[in-house]
């Protein structure tokens, strides 16, 4: 055999030995994982019962990939249980997942600076947000969620994940950090609310009059707002994790300068304006925000009590009126760690309701 038939041989072997590696690399299945936020899916009772009461959860799937590649959701299951028990199976179509799917946790390069994305630090190609209301004597217990995604190329990658849902119950006796009469105007994730994986149990609070009303004027004004300047109590003990003092208010209500907290310092901190994080020293911490410039009276590193006054409700930070930002959840970090549901001792049913009336005496 000549040189040049070697050659040729040589050449031929080579190409079909790559184009046998792509082959196989194609059909490789690709590194996907499924996982969700919050990490621990908590439920609770969502008010939205007649005669039979039911609790409600949200949980995000998050879709992450290694080489961040394009991947198409075709559909999906949700098995609902009850410990071993399968309760029900709710189906998913591809058009309804991608009603479904967004980048809620990842900051992209068009992300301004100062967002709750650039705070969350999580890697994902895209998520699912899934919402779910079930009769509260079905105690559903677990979600199994089987998911069917494809690669430009139509392959077919199949991934599932098992999702414990529980009743959380709040360990730290909380009262309410207002006294008087109050409304919740933005709730939790669950009510079409805070959707911040820190926040999904959050409350937008406003402190009404005596005859529940909001406003003693126009509107145009921080003063006109009956809760403006209300004293901001400490929901527990705890110890002062965070604490800051020197975000103005905004000036005028139905407007919020994003310059005046993202050119502050630490301005992950200041989008929630004067704010005090307070550790309960049980896994547990509150989260107070929105409170006037000038008015905070703790610092980090002290401890508080029980109905201690730590500082005056306001406008300050990302806030568009006057009102109280209250959350629980379960590290000192915003944005970083799950939220948790709270309850008050000195509430009536102890959860206030989006665009309910209530008091705390």
């Amino acid at each position: 055999m000549s040189v040049r038939s070697c050659t040729g041989l040589l050449v031929l072997g080579m190409a079909l030995c790559a184009t046998s590696l792509s082959a196989r690399a194609s059909e490789a299945p690709a590194d996907v994982a499924l996982a969700t936020i919050p990490e621990r899916v908590c439920k609770e009772e969502d008010g939205l019962s007649g005669k039979t009461p039911s609790e409600g959860w949200v949980f995000y799937v998050l879709v992450r990939e290694q080489s961040g590649g394009d991947l198409v959701a075709k559909s999906a299951t949700a098995e609902l249980y009850a410990g071993t028990k399968l309760l029900e199976t709710v189906r998913f179509t591809e058009s309804a997942l991608a009603t479904l799917r967004d980048v809620t946790f990842k900051a992209g390069p068009r992300e301004p600076e100062v967002s709750a994305k650039r705070y969350a630090a999580q890697e994902e190609v895209f998520d699912l947000r899934h919402q779910f209301s079930t009769p509260v004597a079905l105690d559903v217990s677990s979600v199994v969620y089987r998911l069917e995604l494809a690669t430009p190329e139509g392959r077919r990658i199949s991934r599932s994940l098992t999702i414990p849902i529980a009743r959380y119950a709040c360990k730290t006796k909380l009262i309410f950090p207002l006294k008087g009469e109050f409304t919740v105007v933005n709730g939790h994730v669950a009510e079409g609310g805070h959707t911040e994986r820190s926040q999904h149990f959050a409350y937008d609070i406003v402190g009404l009059g005596p005859h529940l009303e909001m406003l003693t004027g126009t509107g145009t004004a921080n003063t006109d707002f009956v809760c403006w300047g209300h004293e901001v109590l400490a929901p527990a003990d705890g110890v002062v994790t965070y604490a800051r003092n020197d975000v103005p208010d905004q000036p005028t209500p139905g407007t919020a300068d994003r310059k005046s907290w993202a050119e502050l310092p630490e301005p992950m901190w200041a989008v929630g304006g004067n704010c005090v994080v307070l550790d309960h020293g049980n896994g547990e911490f509150s989260y107070l925000g929105h409170m006037q410039h000038g008015s905070v009276r703790v610092s980090t590193g002290s401890r508080v009590k029980q109905g201690q006054v730590l500082g005056l409700l306001g406008s300050s930070g990302n806030a568009q009126g006057p009102h109280l930002h209250y959350h629980l959840m379960a590290g000192a970090e915003m944005y970083r760690c799950d939220g948790l549901p709270s309850q008050f001792s000195n509430v009536v049913e102890g959860v206030p309701r989006q665009g309910r009336y209530a008091e705390a005496p």
